[in-house]
């Protein structure tokens, strides 16, 4: 065979001639009468048409051959058709823009913030910006291709345009100049004073003792020995020695949004068109400022704090002038006839916030307008519309606002002050010497009971834990009101009920009614087995044998005890009324009387229930509005009227107590005699 040409001949190796055989007859068996070869595309799968269509395939490049029956050939290739058909129709478009190399920058400055990352973000479009195709010349910078992608040719389209417009409107300018004053970064030494943030991220004064080959730094706070690393930016100088004009430059870069990229003889910036003017205007007039020496200003600590952010930007439109502060100082930086304008414009602000007075004043007038909260001092902002502080550890207060303003609250302030010193001319001030273990008493629960006395006496009260003693300051009728007070807490509690019981005022009682004497008849006592037989009635004789006396004999076990008494249900005598009258064996029991409607009469008034006069009155229980009264030796109930003074309630109350406990052991000790 020729090398490369298909065999005529296969030759077939098994390990029985059955195995052989079939092989050759499934060979002859194959059909391959549909044979065709087309060309197809990089889409179509050739093992997938094996698979389904059970053809065999042999690709050369984009040929495809296809051996098999016609019928099977022929549909694997209209699935190679369809599948080629339907990744034309998937297939994304592209498009592609040339951009200026330097645009190229503007459009990918940023990083993840950048132009072109906004618009990857917005759509569903990739763009792909490839290499410069060419070198910079005749002045013309180098293009850049930029690859646009998406499914269809709608969706390119917006995004082509967008590209298209930022080409169009980005300006690329050229400013001359030393620009090395705009980058110029201060310079450290060792040896150097200055100011590093701590931990806390507070300024704190340091020294420099060494640099690194890193760059970095070892200084040491001041006041302390252990020296630590830091860098250049957490690094400044305690006073202002230059002219701020490298800080404003970065601060106009990063608000512009445009490129600015530093040249050899100067920088070139590159941005939207309509801000170029505005941009390139603001660095030549920083170039101007950067020759300028920096003028200061020094205020007041207390008037510092009018120079805020607004106020700043306001001096700075007014005058044209670079305006900053630091601590107490203000700094300027431009020229002559903007100095002098931003220092009119400083004045203006003090003048209309910033005017203060210092008044000195005592101690007493310090604690009166701190008291409270510092409600008076509240009181004054408001009325006056100033600021008032006081320093600490310092008797005097200090009046910042507009200059009128200030002036009429120095006179209000005045006056108070003159108020306080008048009162206190009349303030007397009293020690009260106490034992330890009364400071508590004098306190209260929370303090309660010494809020107390200082509000109800309106003085001033100082308790000395170490000498256990009691300062009160005030007016003298004040003070003495106050200890009376302190006093009273502290008097005991026997002679406070003996003060009491003194004052107390007893009215006169009456007498109480002597008790009648017991005679030991049948009408003293109730029975339980109805009224004793009238004059003329026999009483009923039994003859049932008397029952032995409980315990007179001893029952044996077994014997049988005394007959019970047989129970007549029908007897009168089965049932007793308390108080009745019998009317005989076989008598019917007399209809229970209803129970009487009580009306209690009030405590003040409440007379005293009548002693019984006659038996049958005693025997009735039911008409009893006392139910004592029917023991008869009672007696009848007493009343005690008591009038008591103010002072006095307490120790009344308890010989209240002890009166009504005496009544009821009288009563029990009756009760007892009685039974």
């Amino acid at each position: 065979t020729v090398l490369g040409s298909i065999p005529k001949e296969i030759v077939i190796c098994g390990l029985t001639d059955n195995e052989v055989a079939k092989c050759v007859t499934a060979l002859k068996e194959l059909d391959f009468s549909g044979e065709a070869t087309r060309e197809v595309g990089y889409s179509v799968r050739i093992r997938d048409l094996e698979t389904e269509f059970g053809v065999m395939t042999f690709k050369n490049g984009s040929q495809l051959t296809l051996y098999g029956s016609k019928s099977q050939v022929q549909k694997a290739f209209a699935q190679a058709d369809e599948l080629a058909k339907k990744a034309e129709a998937d297939k994304p478009v592209s498009d592609s823009i040339y951009v200026d190399a330097e645009k190229v920058k503007a459009l990918t400055a940023g990083g993840p913030k950048s132009v072109v990352n906004g618009w990857r973000n917005e759509s569903d479009v990739k763009i792909r910006i490839m290499e410069p195709t060419g070198e910079e010349e005749n002045g013309k910078g180098a293009q850049v291709k930029v690859v646009l992608t998406a499914k269809t040719k709608a969706e390119i389209e917006p995004m082509k345009k967008k590209v298209e417009d930022f080409v169009k409107n980005t300006a690329c300018e050229f400013v001359e100049g030393d620009m090395t004053k705009l980058y110029d970064r201060p310079v450290f030494k060792v040896g150097d004073v200055l100011e590093i943030q701590n931990i806390s991220n507070r300024w704190q004064k340091a020294k420099i003792d060494s640099e690194n080959e890193d760059h970095t730094f070892h200084a040491t706070f001041e006041g302390e020995e252990e020296s630590f690393q830091t860098t250049r930016k957490q690094m400044r100088r305690a006073e202002v020695t230059d002219n701020g004009v490298a800080r404003r430059f970065r601060e106009l870069c990063d608000a512009c949004g445009a490129l600015v990229s530093r040249r050899d003889n100067g920088l070139q910036i590159m941005g939207p068109k309509n801000e170029m003017a505005a941009l390139k205007a603001s660095i030549l007039d920083l170039l101007r400022k950067a020759d300028y020496e920096p003028q200061r200003v020094t205020v007041m600590y207390e008037q510092a704090r009018v120079f805020h952010k607004d106020n700043l930007v306001a001096i700075e439109k007014a005058s044209g002038a670079d305006v900053r502060r630091t601590e107490c100082t203000l700094v300027l930086v431009g020229d002559d006839d903007q100095i002098e304008k931003a220092k009119a414009a400083i004045e203006d602000v003090i003048a209309k916030e910033g005017s203060m007075e210092k008044i000195e004043i005592t101690e007493d007038t310090v604690k009166a307008l701190k008291g409270g909260g510092g409600a008076k001092i509240k009181e004054f902002e408001a009325k006056h519309e100033v600021s008032l502080s006081i320093p600490k550890q310092a008797y005097s207060i200090i009046i910042l606002g507009a200059a009128a303003a200030v002036a009429a609250a120095k006179e209000d302030l005045e006056n108070f002050c003159a108020s306080i010193e008048k009162e206190q001319g009349e303030t007397v001030s009293r020690e009260i010497q106490l034992e330890s273990s009364d400071i508590g008493r004098v306190i209260g629960t929370r303090g309660s009971t010494l809020r107390g006395i200082r509000e109800g006496c309106n003085v001033q009260i100082t308790i000395h834990d170490a000498t256990s003693c009691v300062e009160i300051k005030g007016t003298e009728e004040n003070v003495d009101k106050a200890e009376k007070m302190i006093a009273a807490v502290l008097e005991p509690a026997e002679d406070k009920a003996a003060n009491a019981a003194a004052t107390a005022k007893v009215a006169p009682v009456r007498p109480k009614k002597k008790a009648e004497e017991y005679k030991g008849t049948t009408a003293d006592f109730p029975t339980l087995g109805g009224a004793p037989p009238e004059e003329g009635e026999e009483e009923e004789k039994t003859t049932e044998k008397a029952e032995p006396k409980w315990g007179a004999k001893k029952l044996e076990w077994g014997t049988k005890g005394a007959q019970q008494k047989e129970h007549n249900g029908n007897t009168a005598e089965a049932f007793p009324t308390l108080g009745g009258k019998g009317k005989g064996k076989g008598s019917p029991a007399p209809a229970p009387t209803p129970a009487p409607e009580i009306v209690r009469a009030p405590a003040k008034a409440r007379p005293a229930p009548a002693a019984p006069a006659e038996v049958e009155e005693e025997e009735e229980a039911a008409e009893f509005d006392d139910p004592f009264a029917m023991m008869g030796g009672m007696g009848v109930e007493e009343e005690y009227q008591v009038t008591l003074a103010p002072e006095a309630k307490e120790a009344a109350e308890e010989a209240e107590e002890e009166e009504e406990e005496d009544e009821e052991e009288k009563c029990t000790t009756l009760s007892s005699d009685a039974e």
